[in-house]
């Protein structure tokens, strides 16, 4: 795992993620409902890899499959890398979510027309896993989800 971050402050983020209920939340989301949402299934300590890892540059592919993943649910439109962020916006607009982070003092800027690349990779590590975590409680929230869910 390649970090811009010291040691000491990769070390207390990583703690931290670790400490989340989030990360287990949205782990354990994909294992339960990976057939019937197409879900992949992941171990949680993949998911804070990425997280750690993703750079500046560019997303990092397992947070790009796992954010195609969850928004495929949630429209009836095809996902893919070149539309995510779009719909990303679209999804957390018209499913009135309220994305705020672990900050209780500040409230993330979801609001604008589009989350472009760049925003996603600006924001901090929990605003993601907070981003992540609401979409998989969106997709519990569609009509469909009884007939998905039948044993």
């Amino acid at each position: 795992m390649s970090s811009e971050w010291p040691d000491t402050q990769l070390s207390n983020i990583q703690k931290t993620l670790q400490n989340s209920w989030q990360i287990p939340y949205i782990s354990l989301y994909a294992r339960i409902f990976c057939d019937a949402f197409q879900l992949f299934d992941f171990h949680q300590e993949e998911l804070e890899d990425a997280l750690l890892s993703d750079n500046p540059d560019e997303i990092h592919p397992f947070l790009q499959e796992l954010l195609i993943s969850l928004l495929t649910g949630l429209t009836r439109l095809h996902v893919n890398s070149s539309n995510m962020f779009i719909m990303l916006s679209n999804v957390l607009k018209r499913s009135g979510l309220n994305i705020v982070s672990p900050d209780p003092l500040s409230t993330m800027a979801i609001s604008d027309d589009t989350i472009s690349t760049t925003e996603w990779i600006e924001m901090g590590i929990f605003e993601k896993v907070t981003v992540l975590r609401a979409l998989c409680d969106a997709r519990l929230d569609r009509p469909d989800i009884e007939q998905l869910t039948e044993v």
